[in-house]
């Protein structure tokens, strides 16, 4: 299901690329070139999901990461041998 949903999409970006076709003069940077109207608004959307999964990415180590200190703050690790220091060697 996914996949043809997928294909779908696809398809639709596809003409939606093809279909704007005239270009247009972009600056970023000191950088200045040209672009048709859908490659610029397709390579901007590729941007933006790049800086939202990189953004979600190091939100959800964070997360892990505390609760990684929250489960160990409630349950510490217990002492080999029952907690009693003096039983080497019996």
């Amino acid at each position: 299901m996914s996949l043809s949903v997928g294909g779908v999409f696809l398809v639709a970006l596809l003409i939606f690329v093809v279909q704007n076709t005239t270009s247009v003069r972009l600056g970023f940077l000191g950088w200045h070139f040209e672009l048709p109207v859908g490659v610029a608004i397709l390579v901007a959307a590729v941007a933006g999901l790049l800086v939202m999964a990189v953004a979600g990415g190091v939100r959800i180590i964070q997360l892990r990461q505390a609760f990684t200190r929250l489960a160990r703050s409630r349950n510490p690790p217990s002492e080999p041998n029952g907690g009693n220091a003096n039983t080497f060697g019996s």
